[in-house]
């Protein structure tokens, strides 16, 4: 039993307004089923585009002349003075580290460069994250990212630092001795 029923395409892509993402997920979906139900997915790619670009509508074509991909750019007036493989060839140098010897370190951190940022941000506290509740927080929580003995040589040179700068700390002086007998 034939049949004489058209599948009519879809509706005309429009795509400058708020939605045009929305819009674009709904036209895409409707013409895969349109390709598959009236047989187009099984014909020659050029027909395929040709369809597309047919029933796709005014405003989708004139963005879809604008592709041309980077041969448009290239050949476009403005760059003809443009020598690309030259441009190519400069940027790629300009990634390679020009070494003053072959113990040249001074492209990577230093020690004090990777160790001085903080892990935890008071960010963390208005982002929501809790380290109290975290359990991959509290894993990590006698994690550190100094030694242990560092921090106790750091706080006790602060805090003799402080004493010394402070004047209201009295100062220590050593008992005299007691007489001898």
């Amino acid at each position: 039993m034939a049949s004489n029923y058209t599948l009519p395409p879809p509706p005309v892509l429009e795509i400058h307004d708020q939605q045009a993402a929305e819009k674009w997920k709904k036209f895409k979906l409707a013409w895969t089923n349109y390709s598959l139900a009236t047989g187009l997915s099984d014909k020659a790619e050029p027909v395929q585009v040709a369809t597309l670009l047919t029933v796709i509508g005014e405003e989708a074509r004139e963005v879809f002349s604008t592709f041309s991909g980077d041969t448009g750019v290239r050949d476009h007036p403005f760059f003809e003075e443009v020598d690309w493989q030259n441009l190519l060839r400069e940027k790629a140098e300009f990634f390679i580290p020009q070494l003053k010897g072959e113990e040249d370190t001074s492209y990577f951190d230093s020690r004090d460069d990777r160790y001085t940022h903080e892990f935890v941000s008071d960010d963390d506290e208005e982002d929501g994250v809790d380290a109290n509740n975290d359990p991959l927080q509290q894993s990590f929580a006698n994690f550190s990212q100094v030694a242990p003995r560092f921090c106790q040589m750091m706080e006790e040179l602060q805090s003799s630092l402080c004493e010394e700068t402070d004047p209201s700390t009295p100062q220590h002086t050593p008992a005299p001795a007691a007489p001898e007998e």
